[in-house]
């Protein structure tokens, strides 16, 4: 919906044609010519300029370079001020031609945790070798496994595993023989049975050299193949040999333990030295404690896990298994590289710059896939954002794009105030993180500029008392300059810049002087001209697409001008329904005669990218107050249809009438204020000037000329 503001004036400056106003009785005659700034031809610069030089303005540019450039906690950019489209490509375009040095810091990688598996820790890496060390990491996993896999499946650790394996079971053996001798005496056999899906040792009675279950034994007895006495005897000689068997075997259980922990030992001790050659050749290309902390962890649970490691491969020569164990367990030696920049020195040309166009927590904190069973190791799920690839350079963000999504700007205050970044799942309705994987906190370096509308740093700064400790610059870029001769040429310089970068065709110096009269339109005074350069380069592209369709030449005066009448036709509905409901009178607008209490103002209605005045009734109503007390009732206020400006303007009125018509006694009046048939919301405090006329001809019931407009 349009908003209706108060039409401000200005003075004038520059172009051609001003004639001198003629004063007469009734007033000031203001020529033709006046209204409206004429420009002359402006001749572009010999040379093309910088964008930062288009820009004009030292303070905000010299603030910018020093949050650039100064590196210490909290020095990031707050700019302001740059209206219109294009203000991020702007700020780049300016960081590229600042070339400010920046703080290329260390790579950063992931790996393992192995005593804390849901927290895998960071290694801090020489800058540009991250993804070597990966490489080298993936190497040594695979270097481990099938040197462990050579080495326990070697000759000679078989043999040395056979040498610990003979003796036990030689032992074994003769404790089973000697079992069976006893058996064989007291006329028991020992023997094999089946137990579910294995074998296991039993003693059975005998009887004509054949061994019998029990309860075959007792259908001998009463077939009367065999005594009762007998059977009890060897009943009793079975229960005695059965204590003996479960004493050999458990036996024999501690003597097969013991030889599993020294075979254990031996496939430690062979892997050890495995382990030795590999990891000092490792450290040897990778020093620091961090990796040899890493390291050490690592070892200690391969030695511990040899089969999680090796596995089947160990057993295949003595079991005949395949070779196909690859488990879960070799990924814990990956290193995800998080973090990665150039080998090269720090220069500006290496400097990352990431522009976040849509700053979600994932998009700027980095994201956690959800885990998947047999895929990877935890740390391949991390996924970093658009802060670590920024991190030794610098991030742009939109202020705005940024403060609609929940529990952002919360998180990156917190991670700019302790120079860290915590990847996390991210709990979208509740705004806070989430899950049970927690990488170790990454540190980082970097500057992040936000790019916000004019007024939003002071408003950030009041609601949030830490705002200003980590947002210490703030470039503030006015919205317009001086309307002098450099000025001016900005604008020629800003399309010869413009052409250059798109392409677009030359323009002519009356080209530039009618973009410059549209400069001075858009910044609403005569005097100054406007800095919103992104609508100043659309009516340029507008110009070359019009120029293009009708000749080859250099980009003339007139199309600029068709360009900008054909954006105000595009926006002209509002203006065109308006227009049409004065001249059929459903909007009343007297403007000859006198009446009282009643007097024409002109305000500004804003509708997308174009305003226009629109001339509106205000009128005012006076009378007694009940009880003697004043009351000053502004219909617009009270309708929730004005702004705060306006109602400071309606204030001061009251304070003037207070203070001109209330010091003898009270003023005992009811005033009534309303902008008559505008439904829009109503702002700035210039409208004072027309309501007081208003108000003042309906208390002194004195008549005002309707042929003026205020």
């Amino acid at each position: 919906m349009a908003k209706s503001r108060s039409k401000g004036s200005g003075g004038s400056s520059g172009g051609r044609g001003k004639p001198k106003s003629k004063k007469s009785a009734k007033g000031t005659l203001v020529p033709a010519a006046e209204l409206r700034w004429t420009c002359a031809a402006i001749e572009a610069s010999a040379r093309r300029p910088r964008l930062s030089a288009l820009l004009g303005q030292a303070r905000p540019l010299s603030a910018l370079r020093r949050g650039l450039e100064l590196y210490a906690g909290g020095f990031n950019i707050f700019v302001s001020g740059l209206l219109g489209s294009g203000r991020t490509r702007l700020v780049r375009t300016l960081l590229e031609e600042m070339q400010p040095a920046c703080s290329l810091g260390p790579d950063k990688a992931l790996v393992h945790n192995f005593t804390a598996p849901n927290r895998p820790k960071l290694l801090i890496l020489p800058r540009g070798r991250g993804p070597a060390f990966r490489k080298d990491m993936f190497d040594l996993e695979r270097a481990i496994r099938d040197s462990l896999l050579a080495k326990l499946s070697s000759r000679r650790h078989r043999t040395s595993r056979k040498l610990h394996t003979r003796d036990t079971e030689e032992r074994h053996r003769r404790l089973m023989r000697a079992l069976e001798r006893e058996a064989k005496r007291a006329g028991c056999a020992l023997v094999e049975v089946e137990e579910g899906e294995q074998l296991a040792a039993d003693i059975l009675p005998m009887h004509d050299a054949v061994a019998y279950k029990v309860e075959d034994f007792e259908k001998l007895v009463k077939d009367g193949a065999i005594s009762r006495g007998h059977f009890d005897e060897l009943m009793r000689e079975r229960e005695e040999l059965l204590e003996r068997l479960e004493e050999i075997s458990s036996r024999t259980r501690r003597m097969f333990r013991s030889c599993q922990q020294d075979l254990r030992e031996v496939d430690r001790l062979a892997a050890s030295r495995v382990l030795d050659a590999l990891f000092a050749e490792f450290s040897d290309r990778w020093p620091g404690p961090d990796i040899a902390a890493n390291l050490a962890d690592a070892r200690a649970m391969i030695e511990h896990n040899l089969d999680d490691w090796v596995g089947d491969g160990v057993r295949e020569d003595r079991e005949g298994q395949p070779r196909s164990s690859r488990l879960r367990a070799h990924h814990h030696l990956r290193a995800h590289v998080v973090k990665t920049s150039s080998e090269q020195s720090g220069t500006e040309s290496h400097c990352p710059v990431v522009v976040e166009t849509n700053p979600t927590y994932t998009n700027l904190f980095g994201a956690i896939e959800p885990a998947r069973d047999g895929e990877g190791d935890a740390v391949e799920r991390v996924h970093p954002g658009s802060i670590l690839q920024a991190d030794g350079g610098y991030l742009i963000l939109r202020a705005s794009d940024m403060l609609n999504e929940h529990g952002v700007w919360q998180q990156l205050e917190r991670a700019l105030r302790v120079n860290a970044v915590e990847i996390r799942e991210f709990d979208p309705n509740a705004g806070t993180t989430a899950g049970s994987l927690q990488p170790e906190a990454i540190p980082i370096d970097l500057k992040v500029i936000l790019i916000g509308e004019p007024g939003l740093y002071e408003q950030l700064a009041r609601n949030d008392p830490e705002f200003l400790q980590v947002f210490k610059v703030h470039a503030e870029f006015d919205s317009t300059l001086p309307n002098n001769p450099a000025s001016r040429r900005r604008y020629a310089d800003f399309l010869s810049y413009l052409s250059g970068q798109e392409d677009l065709g030359g323009f002519t110096p009356p080209a530039a002087a009618a973009l410059a009269e549209f400069g001075a339109r858009r910044a609403g005074r005569k005097d100054r001209l406007s800095t919103c350069f992104g609508d100043l380069a659309d009516i340029a592209r507008e110009a070359a697409f019009l120029s293009k369709r009708k000749s080859l030449g250099p980009i003339e005066r007139e199309f600029i001008e068709a360009a900008i009448h054909d954006r105000k036709e595009r926006q002209g509905l509002t203006r065109e329904i308006l227009e049409r409901d004065l001249v059929n009178g459903s909007l009343l607008l007297q403007t000859s005669g006198a009446a009282i209490g009643q007097v024409n103002g002109l305000t500004v209605l804003d509708a997308g990218i174009t305003s226009f005045g629109y001339p509106v009734r205000i009128s005012a109503a006076t009378g007694p107050a009940s009880d003697g007390k004043s009351d000053f009732i502004d219909i617009e206020r009270e309708a929730d249809l004005s702004g705060p400006l306006h109602d400071k303007g309606v204030l001061i009125m009251q304070g003037f009438l207070l203070e001109h018509l209330g010091r003898e006694k009270s003023l005992g009046v009811q005033v009534t204020l309303c902008f008559e048939q505008l439904y829009t919301e109503v702002d700035g405090d210039s409208a004072s000037c027309a309501e007081l006329l208003a108000m003042l001809s309906s208390l002194a019931r004195v008549p005002i000329n309707q042929g003026f407009g205020i």
